[in-house]
């Protein structure tokens, strides 16, 4: 997503901006539920242990010039989806694993279902530890609302999510790591493209999940 930095004077108080917060969804425990609003958009990952030995993960830039390709490094298949998300109402963007696309494939390829962007599903989170940690369950299906209609064209209008899953350049998934190597993250916007700061918390989250 294209995120706008403004600073210095705004002209007329309409224009104050006072959200805060992320576009991006999390999972909690229990049910999240959510009406997907795109197709899913690829990327893939490496976790590594730092020398503490969390889990940090790594986009990779998938190639042959890839320190993670040239390391051998397990990669992973991440997918980001456009969702609303209906405990918020808000349109977020969501990162699914494998387990959870899964679970949503089933549906799709499932014709009595069909498309999920023509129902709601819950993706169920369970309990740390559990097996599986994800289920996901389709909703009856149900048009969105003229309202949410509304939301889901600003949302695409504002967000792009082919830019979002860019590979990274082989340069920046090495100087991530180097700062893992040396039991650090890199500063904010390091792995951006351009070196501007970035929307997108992937890049220097630490959320162990591997799903």
């Amino acid at each position: 997503m294209t995120t706008e930095y403004k600073y210095g004077e705004i002209e007329d108080w309409a224009d104050v901006d006072v959200k805060t917060g992320s576009d991006f969804m999390k999972l909690t425990e229990g049910d999240n539920v959510v009406r997907i609003i795109t197709k899913p958009y690829q990327f893939q990952v490496a976790w590594l242990k730092d020398s503490g030995g969390v889990s940090r993960k790594v986009r990779s830039a998938l190639s042959k010039d890839c320190p993670l390709v040239k390391r051998g490094e397990k990669l992973q298949k991440r997918w980001y989806v456009g969702v609303i998300e209906r405990r918020s109402t808000a349109c977020r963007i969501l990162e699914v694993s494998s387990q959870i696309m899964a679970g949503i494939k089933n549906h799709a390829d499932d014709s009595d279902w069909g498309d999920p962007r023509g129902y709601d599903v819950n993706i169920k989170r369970g309990a740390p530890g559990s097996q599986p940690l994800y289920s996901v369950l389709a909703k009856p299906k149900k048009p969105i609302s003229d309202e949410d209609k509304a939301k889901v064209e600003a949302f695409l209008k504002a967000t792009d999510f082919q830019k979002m899953v860019k590979p990274p350049a082989p340069e920046e998934v090495a100087e991530r790591l180097a700062a893992i190597d040396g039991g650090q993250a890199p500063a904010h916007g390091s792995q951006a493209r351009g070196g501007k700061p970035t929307a997108d918390p992937n890049l220097f989250n630490f959320d162990q999940e591997q799903l």
